[in-house]
């Protein structure tokens, strides 16, 4: 565990190291946001050993104003977001001196890492696990979590949620997202009509590959122990695609 970024964008990050033979090759992983932050927390962690085994240099980190970074719930954009991740992949790089670096988001977080792909030249592979790229179904399934069901909402879950933000997310479509990276990769435990959308549109543009992996989800409760699941064939097609 470590602190980096900026005196005014304090960022918290877990790094890692490769173990073995090492890749010469690291990742960065772009987490969800709110509830599904913790409940895929263990899932995440999960996915960075096991990357680090197969030699792989791996940062986990949180966004400014979540988890053990600095600032505050409120101060949560997209945009800052998106910032905080071409911070976190220089960083790895520096820290680790690798060159070919892969963005991997969860959810939102897969929103994240392909507008990161855009702005920074050292993003060289990006996965997309069950990425959520529709803003108008995203903020419906927040606002039904909501604590505070009323028009002037700022909360969901318990989780601060902006306006700022919500605007972001709502602007969010699969059609409009950057094309990614040289490589991408969408992986996802079930296939919904915005993955269509977002395969097609990244077909168009340059190169992904696509993988239909059933598996629960890790950003809700396990039933029986009140976590999210081990999303044990999402790593395995992880893994594959990045060996």
């Amino acid at each position: 565990p470590f602190l980096f970024g900026s005196r005014e964008r304090r960022l918290f990050g877990v790094y890692h190291p490769a173990l073995g033979r090492r890749k010469r090759r690291g990742a960065v992983l772009c987490q969800p946001l709110g509830r599904e932050y913790n409940r895929s927390h263990r899932g995440c962690r999960l996915l960075a050993e096991q990357l680090a085994s197969d030699g792989l240099d791996v940062l986990r980190f949180d966004y400014y104003g979540t988890g053990d970074s600095a600032g505050e719930g409120e101060e949560v954009t997209l945009e800052g977001c998106v910032a905080d991740t071409v911070t976190a992949v220089g960083e790895l790089a520096t820290l680790a001196g690798v060159k070919d670096l892969c963005a991997i988001g969860l959810r939102i977080g897969g929103a994240i890492a392909l507008s990161a792909s855009a702005q920074s030249m050292e993003i060289n592979r990006v996965v997309l696990w069950d990425p959520m790229t529709d803003g108008p179904s995203y903020m419906d399934h927040l606002l039904a979590q909501s604590m505070y069901p009323c028009p002037s909402m700022d909360h969901a879950a318990g989780f601060p949620l902006p306006a700022k933000l919500q605007g972001e997310l709502r602007s969010i479509r699969p059609d409009n997202l950057p094309p990614g990276a040289r490589h991408n990769f969408l992986i996802v435990s079930e296939e919904l009509s915005q993955h269509r959308i977002l395969l097609e549109h990244m077909q168009n543009t340059g190169q992904v590959e696509y993988s239909l992996r059933p598996n629960s989800a890790v950003w809700l409760d396990d039933a029986e122990l009140g976590v999210g699941a081990v999303p044990v064939t999402i790593i395995e097609g992880i893994r594959d695609w990045l060996g």
